[in-house]
């Protein structure tokens, strides 16, 4: 006979797959999505039990309050689209043009109003208060994390768990990790300032399209030759642009990237060789420059006794086989706002789904499918982490 809250879970995410379906023939891009967080509110109120409260124009939050005294635990789904073009022949399809759900959030948000309602249900077993939160605009540097926390929807919150789907691993299997997960981010713009000239006559002028190519050599050298191979971080020069003319050499060159990091020793080393690299080339050129680099999300770290917690419950009701560990990404993440306020894990779910010709799209691609059939495992995975894991912790 099938456990109640598993079979509880099945029940519901045979609704859940129709929510999936239906928020991506909608999707909205960040900061953007009314309509979904219309939705989102029409679902929370219609399960019953649940308080709604809307922190910011496009955020929801649901507050279900169990019967018993307890920790205050939040869980959060993104819900932002990305602004790339579906591939038109797949099923469901984007209903807006040059906008799809290519990352998985419309995924995120079904399965916790699944969760949600699986609770809902299930309210006279809870103790505490649970916050499901619907957060806009994860994909839009700060993000809709920052937001979120400024409008102190962790206030009184003992721990957050958050969740992403993940594409190289089949429905079912868990990725659980202490510690890193996603790196921080970094964004860099430089302005190169010579002095034009005609092509024909070089040594006129400074040419600044041969000292930028020389900037981008030199900082892609960085890493590999000055920082401790153990400190894993990666600096990308992602784009070079300029005046373009077949003989004259451009007053300015824009170069543009990023950086990433997965361990914090080497964040200052690297951001200060990287403005030396480029004021000393530079100068040697006789050149002017100008450097911005901005932060953007910061490293996603999991509480090592809650993402041990979290771990535990998971193999305990689908096996220690489906529970891996995975290698930290490169990959950014706002979900580190929550976990600079509280304590919390960060996890991923297998959605892998195989097209007929073999092959698996990548997500941010326009063939990205999410799978369906991980929607029952990762809403029990929810439900039992929130009933459980809180109890497991002191």
């Amino acid at each position: 006979m099938a456990d109640p809250i598993t079979a509880l879970c099945q029940q519901v995410s045979k609704e859940a797959v129709s929510w999936r379906r239906r928020l991506h023939e909608l999707p909205e891009l960040g900061f953007q999505e009314f309509k979904t967080s219309e939705f989102i509110e029409s679902q929370l109120r219609a399960f019953g039990g649940i308080e709604v409260w809307r922190p910011t124009p496009t955020g929801v939050v649901g507050i279900l309050q169990g019967q018993r005294p307890g920790k205050t635990v939040a869980f959060r789904a993104d819900i932002d689209a990305l602004p790339i073009r579906e591939d038109p022949a797949l099923d469901p399809c984007s209903h807006v043009d040059g906008v799809m759900h290519a990352c998985g959030h419309d995924g995120h948000t079904a399965t916790l109003l699944g969760t949600a309602k699986v609770l809902s249900r299930l309210r006279e077993q809870l103790a505490g208060k649970i916050l499901f939160l619907f957060q806009p605009a994860e994909e839009c540097p700060p993000g809709g994390a920052a937001a979120f926390v400024k409008a102190g929807v962790l206030n009184g919150v003992d721990m957050i768990f958050g969740m992403h789907y993940h594409v190289p691993e089949d429905p079912g299997v868990f990725l659980v990790k202490p510690g890193p997960l996603f790196a921080s981010t970094y964004s860099f713009d430089i302005q190169i300032i010579g002095k034009g000239a005609h092509a024909a006559f070089p040594q006129s002028g400074v040419d600044t399209v041969l000292l930028a190519s020389n900037v981008v050599v030199a900082l892609n050298g960085i890493i590999p030759r000055s920082i401790d191979n153990a400190q894993r971080c990666v600096l990308t020069v992602t784009g070079i642009q300029s005046a373009c003319s077949y003989n004259s050499i451009p007053d300015v060159v824009h170069l543009l990237g990023t950086i990433r990091m997965l361990d914090r020793r080497c964040e200052a080393d690297l951001l200060t060789k990287v403005r030396g690299v480029i004021q000393g080339l530079c100068s040697t050129y006789h050149a002017q420059c100008e450097i911005d680099i901005r932060k953007g999300y910061d490293l996603v770290e999991s509480t090592p006794r809650i993402a041990e917690a979290v771990r535990s419950v998971l193999a305990a009701h689908f096996g220690s086989g489906k529970v891996i560990e995975p290698v930290p990404l490169m990959g950014g993440e706002d979900f580190s706002a929550y976990l600079h306020e509280v304590p919390g894990c960060y996890f991923r779910a297998g959605t892998r789904k195989v097209k007929p010709d073999g092959s698996v799209a990548p997500p941010h691609s326009g063939g990205y499918q999410f799978n369906d059939e991980s929607l029952p495992y990762a809403i029990e995975a929810q439900t039992r982490i929130l009933l459980e894991v809180p109890a497991m912790i002191e």
